[in-house]
């Protein structure tokens, strides 16, 4: 199956499942078939993009340049984000959310080495990118999506604002300590 297909049926299966979440109470999705299929698609599609974001072989920058990997990218996160907001889920996000946050998340939302050299040569298109990027979430990229989930995560998940809090104060400190040095 190529990358197109797989695209295909992530962005059928989003439209199915916001359906079914926007359906409730209506619906009682704990006894559709589709929540046992997406109980089951979601471990999966974490550990795909666990695989995929966080393989030291891969050269996640120009993967994502791909025409064809982004938006297969961009449907994944939509899919986890979407089951993320929903209680039923929330044993395999707790369980997850450290790995997500920190091989998946992280390295999607970074600057890359265009973005940098934007931030220098033309600040107002780095601040409009910033600004679609965390607030107003318009844009299909991976990065907004990125955000977006992020964003669920710790709205919904337990922990997951604490660790995202602790990781970037980490962050932060290092490189203060390294620029000093």
């Amino acid at each position: 199956m190529c990358i197109r297909d797989r695209f295909n049926i992530m962005r059928c299966i989003n439209a199915l499942i916001k359906h079914i979440f926007d359906a409730r109470p209506k619906v009682d999705f704990s006894k559709t078939e589709f929540y046992n299929l997406s109980k089951r698609l979601t471990p999966t599609i974490i550990a795909t993009l666990l695989k995929f974001c966080a393989h030291p072989q891969i050269d996640l920058e120009k993967c994502l340049e791909s025409q064809e990997i982004e938006p297969l990218i961009v449907e994944c996160i939509k899919f986890l984000t979407a089951c993320a907001a929903e209680t039923e889920y929330y044993p395999i996000f707790a369980d997850a959310k450290k790995k997500l946050i920190g091989f998946v998340i992280f390295p999607l939302v970074r600057a890359t080495q265009d973005e940098i050299n934007m931030l220098e040569d033309g600040p107002e298109e780095f601040v409009t990118l910033a600004l679609d990027t965390c607030d107003k979430q318009l844009s299909e990229t991976f990065k907004t999506a990125a955000a977006q989930f992020m964003e669920i995560l710790c709205d919904h998940i337990d922990g997951s604002l604490t660790y995202v809090a602790t990781v970037a104060t980490h962050a932060i400190s290092y490189s203060i300590k390294s620029n000093n040095k």
